[in-house]
């Protein structure tokens, strides 16, 4: 499939067998591009496929990463490959193994946005041990966002432990969240909350669910409520139905990313460093190029045709407007559309046109949902 070797074989039936609730792709042993223009920064698969995809043709492909964590636990991290024009998936990130066990999943995540989408991270563990690495894992998470928002000298963090028999999560694919500490600790200081600090653990303790085809598997990353309002505002309700977990609270309002308000800025995409950092550092080892010299693949020209209905061209045309008195260079129509598209994460070439050398708080332009692409 996608001429790469397929892996299903080279893991335990029960994990076959769990992850076919977000999948029912094979497993697939994928090769790792490492060098030239297609061969991203480590990080950054997501930009990386979208940006690539853009250039040459092809889609990005979305999925999760098999990592054995040993004694046959499994953690699965959200990546994206570059499925070529010619049908191959490859892998545009670096790593240090020259492959990734992969599997593919039928998930479009939202790039370019106020709120944007990653996949969330999954489990499949057989022992208690196991399963508190994972609460740990999604607690270090949270307290790099923490000391990165906050200035902070880093750390070791600490989970809120809450001690409890989940023997019931063995051998099943699960989701998970839980807070550091660090977190707790600066929010809710001693002596100040010492009367109520029992009630503030018991909302900020660990979350976990088996993953079901109506599980959340998408993290939505939210900057437009700041943490500070996020905590007034669950504190306030107390309960969604019989949901009190603080963490669990924000799962069920759509999988949105507990801490991610501590990241300022209005919009995901344009106050993120990597808008003017660009993830695609390579030289073409064919043409010498790089990344933001390419025009778009025709076939993502083709994706965005320029509306005929008079409202809406009018819209797109003020738009433009707004662009070419912004921008250091000319914006089309198709242009906007394109940079307007929440599935395309902005291609260095616009962000180039453009003009911008920094993030920015908000979106340059009111994004313009026009293309196929986006309906």
């Amino acid at each position: 499939m996608f001429n790469c070797e397929i892996a299903t074989n080279k893991f335990p039936e029960k994990f076959v067998n769990a992850i076919k609730v977000i999948s029912d792709y094979p497993i697939l042993k994928i090769r790792n591009r490492e060098r030239g223009i297609t061969s991203g920064k480590a990080g950054n698969c997501y930009w990386n496929s979208s940006i690539i995809s853009q250039t040459f043709g092809g889609e990005t492909i979305f999925g999760y990463c098999i990592s054995n964590v040993g004694d046959g636990n499994y953690k699965l991290y959200g990546h994206g490959c570059w499925l070529n024009p010619e049908g191959s998936l490859i892998d545009v990130t670096k790593v240090e193994k020259d492959y990734r066990y992969f599997l593919p999943v039928d998930e479009k995540l939202v790039l370019n946005g106020k709120v944007s989408e990653v996949l969330r991270d999954l489990y499949f563990v057989k022992t208690q041990d196991a399963l508190d690495a994972a609460f740990m894992d999604m607690a270090d998470s949270h307290h790099e966002t923490f000391i990165s928002t906050h200035k902070c000298k880093e750390n070791d963090s600490k989970y809120l432990h809450v001690k409890k028999d989940r023997s019931e999560y063995f051998n099943k694919l699960f989701l998970c969240d839980a807070l550091p500490l660090s977190i707790i600790e600066h929010y809710f200081p001693l002596p100040k909350w010492k009367e109520k600090i029992e009630q503030v653990w018991y909302h900020c303790r660990p979350f976990i669910e088996e993953v079901t085809k109506d599980s959340f598997i998408k993290y939505k990353c939210r900057q437009t409520e700041p943490f500070l309002d996020q905590l007034k505002r669950f504190n306030s309700r107390t309960t969604i139905g019989n949901k009190d977990s603080w963490l669990e609270m924000a799962y069920e309002e759509g999988g949105y990313d507990f801490c991610f308000g501590m990241w300022k800025g209005i919009d995901c995409t344009w106050s993120d460093p990597r808008i003017t950092n660009t993830s695609i550092v390579g030289i073409s080892t064919s043409s010498g190029k790089k990344i933001d010299d390419y025009q778009f693949h025709e076939d993502v020209i083709k994706q965005h045709p320029i509306p005929k209905d008079k409202k809406t061209k009018n819209l797109l045309k003020t738009q433009v407007k707004q662009l070419n008195h912004f921008g250091l260079d000319h914006f089309s129509y198709r242009d906007c559309l394109i940079l307007s598209n929440p599935f395309l994460y902005p291609h260095p070439r616009l962000v180039k046109k453009l003009g911008i050398k920094n993030p920015i708080i908000d979106s340059p332009i009111k994004r313009v949902a026009l293309a196929k692409e986006a309906i």
